[in-house]
């Protein structure tokens, strides 16, 4: 009998307490319409000076269904892009990493996306799906699309009670 009743409140109650588990370190991502081979050699430089073993990168394309809807549409931009650059930072269980190595993965992140964002230039966007920090939100929408946002948020979610994933303040 694993099923109940469950209010939302109590659902986001239970989902934060398993949430506050530091498995995940970091995770981030930007949004490029293509990926020039300077910013390949970057990242490899930076790559083989990451703070810590457990950091990936990764290139996710983009096509299909994802460039059919008009940018109108929907908040999520850029639909034209080429892909994603990703990079995470996923510990195992069995490691208890310290706080400090959690700030310089994290920083080591901003920097990567720093620099691509220099070499790649034109309008490239962080991502909300890959984000783990939450002062990167905003910088994700343009700001018309952001400030919609904003004031659905107030409108529907005034205590946000949903605040999980992706959160924009009300």
């Amino acid at each position: 009998d694993h099923c109940r009743e469950a209010t939302l409140q109590r659902i986001n109650t239970d989902l934060d307490a398993v949430a506050a588990i530091p498995r995940w370190a970091a995770f981030k991502g930007l949004g490029l319409r293509e990926f020039p081979l300077a910013a390949t050699d970057a990242i490899i430089q930076m790559y083989n000076k990451r703070p810590c073993p457990y950091i990936m990168l990764g290139w996710e394309g983009v096509g299909g269904a994802v460039k059919d809807v008009p940018a109108e549409a929907s908040p999520v931009s850029m639909r034209s892009i080429g892909g994603f650059l990703v990079t995470m930072c996923v510990y195992p269980p069995e490691v208890d990493a310290p706080a400090e190595e959690f700030a310089a993965v994290r920083q080591w992140m901003r920097d990567v996306m720093t620099r691509v964002q220099e070499i790649c230039k034109g309008d490239n966007l962080l991502l909300p799906n890959y984000s783990s920090e939450e002062s990167d939100i905003g910088s994700c929408y343009d700001p018309e699309t952001y400030e919609k946002l904003v004031a659905l948020k107030r409108k529907h979610d005034p205590h946000n009670v949903l605040h999980l994933n992706h959160n924009i303040k009300p």
